[in-house]
């Protein structure tokens, strides 16, 4: 378990480029399948053993850490924490589910049918890893407004969120700040400061 946690790190550490994000994750259902194909054919000695645990958890571990921040930035921006909560009890759901049917496959088809469950679900799981989109990369940006009263920031809030780039925008009248997230492709901020300005002065 030390071991994997070593080796998951820098897997995890360049998943803060969101289009390395899709590649790890994939190479990690990649990882656990190839563990899965071979364990059985390859457990003749401890190390050997051994080794495919190592890839085993390792995958496992990098896929613990990705999968949430995966589904947060593949949310819509006012449904995310509705994802996370949705993806927690899943979580839960599936080990419950996982072991259950784990022992009614074990009961029926012993060791050769746990390792042929486990590579048709990895294998699909794989497929349709590989035919998800890589999020996009996005960013943070503030500007300072002029003072705005709760409806004219919730009018410029909307208009914001129509430009095209601007995944998220939020202005808090109180603070006289916009808080906008953006994609790096298709934003231009002169629209926004235009925008900005000839709300403004009206």
């Amino acid at each position: 378990m030390l071991g994997s946690f070593v080796l998951m790190l820098p897997a995890i550490m360049s998943t803060t480029r969101p289009e390395r994000l899709k590649r790890v994750f994939v190479g990690a259902v990649a990882l656990l399948l190839t563990s899965q194909v071979l364990l059985p054919w390859l457990s003749s000695d401890v190390w050997t053993i051994a080794l495919m645990l190592l890839i085993f958890f390792t995958a496992f571990n990098v896929l613990e850490a990705a999968l949430p921040s995966l589904v947060s930035k593949l949310a819509p921006p006012a449904a995310k924490g509705v994802a996370i909560g949705v993806f927690t009890s899943l979580q839960f759901l599936g080990t419950f589910a996982g072991a259950a049917g784990g022992g009614y496959v074990y009961g029926r088809w012993g060791d050769a049918g746990i390792a042929v469950f486990d590579v048709v679900l990895l294998g699909l799981w794989l497929a349709i890893a590989r035919g998800i989109r890589a999020p996009a990369a996005r960013g943070t940006r503030v500007y300072t407004l002029q003072p705005l009263d709760p409806a004219q920031g919730d009018r410029l809030a909307a208009r914001l969120r129509s430009l095209p780039g601007v995944h998220e925008a939020r202005v808090v009248s109180s603070e006289r700040h916009a808080y906008l997230t953006v994609d790096s492709a298709g934003f231009d901020e002169e629209n926004v400061l235009k925008l900005i300005a000839g709300d403004q002065n009206r």
